[in-house]
């Protein structure tokens, strides 16, 4: 008779916690990374204008990422997971089980790294109202349903078998699109 410490499913499912534990921290270092992305596009930003627009152009990028933010949690994170299945318990993170929030917080910082594309295409050009304006139109409309057309399970594009390599099509596709018009 072998004696173990802990019985042989005791240990699988211990395993398996881990994997998982790992599997979330490698989530949000990853999201991490897209988020601080935020200062490198500001400072890229800051030294195309001159100097003394520089302190604008801070608190666009600032209010660019809250308004990305605010949209997102507000109704996007719904439209991208759900698509037109409306319930409004899904909206503003209600009733978002806790295993979803890694995601969450990584499609947050996608979606503004998508606003930020368009922040950096505009430079001089447009009127700082008119911009988050847009800013929340590009997050709320075409960020969202893009990826729910690419991400989500229900997505017609996922459907169909596409592949979407670390939102190299969602968000700079979008955002570059949304640059050009």
């Amino acid at each position: 008779m072998s004696f173990y410490l802990f019985q042989p499913d005791e240990i699988v499912q211990h395993q398996n916690f881990r994997i998982y534990e790992s599997h979330q921290a490698w989530i949000c270092t990853a999201g991490s990374h897209i988020f601080f992305m935020q200062l490198g596009f500001l400072l890229y930003e800051c030294s195309f204008v001159h100097r003394l627009l520089v302190p604008s152009i801070i608190l666009k990028n600032i209010a660019d990422f809250f308004i990305s933010v605010v949209t997102f949690v507000a109704f996007g994170w719904h439209i991208s997971q759900f698509g037109f299945h409306f319930d409004t318990n899904q909206l503003f993170l209600i009733d978002t089980p806790t295993s979803d929030h890694q995601h969450v917080f990584v499609s947050i910082v996608f979606a503004a790294t998508c606003s930020t594309i368009i922040s950096g295409s505009v430079l001089e050009r447009m009127q700082t109202k008119a911009y988050l304006l847009y800013v929340m139109f590009t997050v709320l409309v075409n960020y969202s349903w893009c990826a729910y057309w690419v991400w989500s399970s229900h997505g017609f594009l996922h459907n169909l078998g596409f592949v979407d390599s670390a939102g190299a099509t969602v968000v700079h596709m979008v955002g570059g699109t949304a640059s050009l018009v």
